[in-house]
C-alpha cells in the first residue's frame, strides 16, 4: 500500500522528501523514548525519570541518545542542577503526552470491544459503553 497522502496519513499533505523524513524518524521512534521525555520533563534527572520508568540509568540515556540523533536536536540541557528542558524537547514532550493518551485510549478501547461494549465518539472523544 502506498502511504501517501490522505490515504495513509488522514489528509496531511506532504511533500516525498518531507513523507520520507517524517517516516523515517517515526519508524526509528520509540514508546520508551516518549516516556522517557515525559518523566524527564517532570523530573529534571535522568536518574530520576529511569527509575520512574523502572529502567537503568545506563538504558535511559542510551534511549535518550537515540532520540537525540534521530530527532537531530537537542531535547535537554544538561547542567549542574539538572536537565533543562529546550524550546525542542518542550515541543517533542507536549507531542508524547498526546501520542502517550491516543494509545491509552486506543487501549482502553480494543479492551472494551473485547469485552462486547462499544466506543461511541462524543465531542471527538471515544466514549465506552460495556453491554
Amino acid at each position: 500500500m502506498d502511504i501517501r497522502g490522505e490515504t495513509a496519513l488522514g489528509g496531511l499533505d506532504f511533500n516525498d522528501r518531507e513523507l520520507s523524513d517524517s517516516i523515517a524518524m517515526l519508524r526509528r521512534l520509540k514508546s520508551r523514548q516518549l516516556l522517557l521525555l515525559v518523566a524527564l520533563g517532570e523530573t529534571r534527572s535522568l536518574r530520576g525519570a529511569a527509575a520512574m520508568l523502572n529502567m537503568t540509568q545506563p538504558t535511559a540515556t542510551k534511549l535518550l541518545q537515540d532520540l537525540e540523533r534521530n530527532v537531530g536536536l537537542p531535547p535537554f540541557e544538561r547542567g549542574h542542577r539538572g536537565m533543562q528542558s529546550t524550546a525542542y524537547g518542550d515541543a517533542i514532550a507536549r507531542h508524547a503526552r498526546l501520542v502517550l493518551s491516543d494509545l491509552y485510549r486506543t487501549r482502553l478501547e480494543l479492551q472494551s470491544l473485547s469485552l462486547g461494549g462499544t466506543a461511541v465518539p462524543f465531542n471527538g472523544v471515544a466514549t465506552f459503553y460495556t453491554m
